[in-house]
Formats: C-alpha cells, structure tokens, sequence
C-alpha cells in the first residue's frame, strides 16, 4: 500500500523570526568583543610603533658621535615633506629617521606608517598636516640648574640642525642617565620622550585648538596614551580624568 507523500520540511515564519532573533542577539554580543579586540591590536601596533622608533633613534645617534636627532620642534607630524611647511622637514623624527626605518610601501617608499597610531588614523581622514606625537624638551638634568632639552628645540622659522644660535642643540644618549626628577632621583625610566598628542592634553592646548579637525577631540587609546621613555622602554600613561 502506497503511504502519502511526507509533509514538508520547511520552516515556519514563526521559526524563521525566533532564527533571526537569535542571530541577531549573538551579533549584538559578538559586536563588543569584537571592539575590544580592534581596540587591542590598535593599541598593540602603537606601541610596535614608538618600540621601533626608539630603536631608530638610538640607531640614528650610534652613526652621529652619540647625539639624539634634533634640534625638535615639539610637534612631531607623520609626513616628513610637511606640505605645510617644507622647510620644518628637518625639526622632525620622520625625516631625521628616514635611513633608520623600514619602508612602508607607501607612495615614493615614505616611512611613515611608524608615525601613525591606527587607532589616530580611524579618528581622522588625514595625517599629513596633522600633529602625531609631542616631544619632551624640558627635563631636569643631575647636577645642572633648570631646565634642559635632551632633543634640543629647533627655531620654528629656521629649523635646521645647527642652522642658528636660537637653536639649542640635542644631548648625547649616555647624557640621559642624568635625568632626575624634582628630588633629584633618576629618571629616565619614568621621564616620557615621545607621546600621543591630543587637545586634551595641556602641553598641546595651543597647538591643538579642541575646535580644530585635524586632531582627535580626545585621546584615542581613551584611558591611557602611549609613550616612548627616555630609557627607550615604551609604556601607558594613566588619563585620571574621563572623556565623553
């Protein structure tokens, strides 16, 4: 005796919307974690970054009796023509570095990808006329009243390496053993050398307007900015206030 032929399989409209129910509760769940984990390898490619440029500088003074690169502007872009003023090329690390990093693979072979934070790059269009990193130019130094420039500080109408008298002049690596703090103790494990610029930072806040777009508004690691040290270990500095 022939059976009838089987019912269908198919899936309700009832089943169909508890399925895309589902789905989209496991999207919602994935989407932070997955945030999280972006956030992180952002974070992790910062700090290759300022790792590598620190390997650069000491690099760069090995090949130049023992001298940091400068004299610094304490601004540091990520394009080391800086279209906004050629002529400044040689107050920054891009350019200063351009021997002692591995090409990017961008246009005309620029290193410049190690100036440039992911997490910065997703906050902005463009990093060409756009400041990246600040420099420490005041330090305390053992033995030695006021302030001093371990990377010197370039006249900013005429910064070429000992172009001026204005100019004051980079210290020697092995200088920077003497760095202490306010007490006198050592600091260059403490003391930061380069770090992530933003408006909400004070040292920036007339570089950096908060109305500018050429910055992000706030830092983009959010609680935290990395930063090369002066012993050239590379770290997180604690942000205590919180951003919106």
């Amino acid at each position: 005796m022939l059976r009838g032929i089987a019912p269908s399989m198919g899936m309700t409209l009832v089943e169909i919307l508890v399925s895309l129910g589902i789905v989209a509760g496991l999207s919602a769940l994935a989407m932070p974690v997955y945030d999280r984990l972006k956030r992180s390898q952002e974070n992790t490619t910062c700090v290759s970054n300022l790792r590598q440029i620190g390997v650069a500088i000491c690099t760069y003074a090995n090949d130049n009796n023992g001298f940091l690169p400068g004299p610094l502007l304490s601004g540091q872009y990520a394009d080391p023509d800086l279209k906004i003023a050629p002529y400044a090329r040689y107050s920054q690390l891009s350019f200063l570095l351009k021997d002692y990093l591995l090409p990017d693979g961008g246009s005309l072979g620029l290193k410049r990808n190690v100036f440039v934070c992911p997490a910065f790059q997703r906050k902005i269009k463009t990093t060409d006329t756009t400041v990246i990193y600040g420099v420490n130019i005041q330090v305390r130094m053992r033995e030695k009243s006021g302030i001093h420039q371990p990377f010197g500080y370039a006249n900013a109408l005429d910064p070429k390496p000992f172009a001026t008298s204005s100019n004051s002049q980079p210290l020697r690596v092995a200088d920077l053993a003497n760095i202490v703090d306010e007490k006198g103790n050592p600091a260059a494990h403490s003391t930061f050398a380069l770090w992530d610029a933003d408006p909400q930072d004070g040292r920036f806040a007339g570089l950096l307007p908060p109305s500018s777009n050429k910055n992000p508004l706030f830092p983009v690691h959010g609680n935290r900015r990395n930063a090369l040290f002066f012993d050239f270990h590379v770290a997180a500095i604690p942000i205590t206030t919180k951003n919106p």
